[in-house]
């Protein structure tokens, strides 16, 4: 009846502006009661028509079968958000007990260290001082950093195309004093630190925390009033009381047994509250406003467009009395005037009494849009924690493809530089202090060319995990020695042992 009363509003509009079409806008203007009528009329009944369009082809034998089959995908959709964080949840947890968090804080340990040495080192051949520094020291010198910081490239989520670099040679080079060098070093490298593994367990966990509060807020749901026929007992009321808490949303059953039709407009004592936010940021609604004696609830924003449909067919049907009346006092009196705004008024009236019926009868007419909504919402939230879900994998799983190459390569060789600079700081003779350094840089450079490429010590490469750790067993061996000719004698037998020829195959 109301779809019918207002297409029937829609062709009158549509023939008076077409009938009148030159002096319609200067009535307007004018303000002429019937044009104005026009307008009113067309904006009451469009918007109408076209909701109650929507309802009929809702309301049909299939109704409860959409219902359920609705709510069933919101099931499926909030397993599956739950399924995936907790997948995310066991990733991050696998990720702290891994050897790749232990590898970064070695790598954030020899940074410390190197810095310390660099740091005792400049003030031992302060520039402006007594020079006791040659050329080959500083050639020396400038080259043991760019060793160092080679080995240091290593300590990268993508040591091959994004190294972890913090000094280029080309700026080396431009330094003339080791003092210079060593500052200039330094100062790079307080700013460098190295944790990546660390902050991005951060920012994985506070992910994790927003779809976990993301997941709270679905479980909490909307209160959704479910469309039954009435004939259903109690027990399939707690069926579906129990489904409803299981999908997040309240279910209450209304048709023959239900109390209440209208629970969005109240009357009582409510106080004054001109509106209380509402805990859906996204659509902005639930909306209450309360005044004095009366409660309004705005359930959406398809809710709040009827009231002011309600609010302006009332506008509507005030002002085609005012013209009906004017009509009617006139004389000579215009019959054919006096059935148009008849016909007005009388499906005017229709139009609102079907609105009414919608606004008391809302909850459940719009029960399965609601439903549709929220998997609607569900659906991008999915997506969103899959798409974190993919790149944790991604970069934990290329962590873990590392950690072999960080533990038997990069750590064991940063240990190694580590006992070099030691030894280095400890000699107090410069001539022996330069062929120590001669000395280490060798073995370094040695040690270095025949390593083999760095896609070769992922977990995936092409040499064996038992080479790998054979090769970290023997540096750290190397490391156990106090005397500078010792360890530098070490870095000769191995660069010559079987454990280097196994690596060079792969080179």
């Amino acid at each position: 009846m109301g779809l019918l009363a207002c297409i029937s509003l829609i062709i009158y509009v549509v023939l008076y502006i077409v009938l009148d079409a030159p002096g319609f806008l200067t009535g307007l203007l004018a303000g002429t009661p019937g044009n104005w009528r026009a307008i009113t009329v067309f904006l009451f009944a469009a918007p109408m028509s076209i909701y109650c369009s929507k309802v009929i082809n809702q309301f049909d034998q299939r109704l409860q079968k959409k219902q359920k089959l609705v709510k069933k995908e919101k099931e499926n959709l909030l397993n599956c958000y739950k399924g995936l964080l907790s997948d995310m949840d066991t990733l991050l947890s696998k990720s702290t007990e891994s050897a790749s968090g232990l590898a970064e804080r070695s790598f954030e340990s020899k940074r410390r260290d190197f810095q310390r040495f660099l740091d005792r080192l400049k003030l031992r051949f302060p520039s402006g001082g007594v020079v006791k520094e040659t050329s080959a020291m500083v050639d020396q010198f400038r080259k043991f950093v760019l060793n160092w910081l080679r080995v240091f490239e290593e300590c990268s989520i993508d040591p091959v195309a994004n190294p972890k670099q913090v000094v280029t040679f080309e700026e080396l080079e431009g330094l003339s004093s080791i003092a210079e060098i060593a500052v200039f070093v330094s100062d790079r490298l307080t700013t460098t630190e190295v944790k990546f593994i660390t902050e991005q367990r951060k920012n994985d966990n506070d992910a994790l925390k927003d779809d976990k509060e993301n997941l709270a807020k679905m479980n909490q749901g909307r209160n959704l009033i479910a469309i039954t026929d009435g004939r259903e007992g109690k027990s399939s009321d707690n069926n579906q009381n129990s489904s409803g808490r299981g999908t997040g949303s309240f279910v209450q059953q209304v048709g023959a047994a239900a109390n209440r039709q209208c629970t969005w407009f109240t009357c009582g004592v409510m106080g004054c509250m001109l509106c209380k936010p509402s805990s859906n940021a996204a659509e902005g609604c639930p909306r209450e406003f309360t005044c004095g004696c009366f409660e309004l609830i705005i359930l959406s924003r398809q809710h709040l467009n009827l009231v002011f449909s309600f609010f302006l067919g009332l506008c509507t049907v005030g002002l085609s009395t005012y013209i009906y009346l004017i009509a009617v006092g006139q004389e000579p009196v215009n019959e054919s005037q006096e059935r148009i705004d008849i016909f007005i008024l009388v499906f005017m009236v229709l139009s609102l009494f079907s609105l009414v019926i919608i606004l008391i009868k809302f909850e459940q007419i719009d029960v399965v849009q609601q439903l549709e909504r929220e998997v609607q919402e569900l659906q991008k939230q999915n997506e969103i924690v899959e798409a974190n879900r993919q790149r944790m994998r991604h970069f934990w799983n290329q962590a873990q493809q590392l950690t072999e190459l960080w533990l038997y390569r990069t750590v064991p060789r940063l240990d190694l530089c580590k006992e070099l600079h030691s030894q280095l700081e400890d000699t107090q003779n410069d001539k022996e202090l330069l062929t120590h350094m001669q000395a280490a840089n060798k073995g370094l450079m040695d040690i270095e060319t025949k390593l083999g490429s760095l896609e070769d010590w992922r977990g995936d490469g092409g040499i064996k995990v038992e080479d790998k750790k054979a090769f970290g067993k023997i540096i750290n061996e190397v490391c156990q020695e106090q005397e500078p000719d010792a360890v530098i004698q070490k870095i000769e037998e191995l660069v010559r042992g079987r454990e280097m020829r196994n690596l060079a195959i792969h080179n």
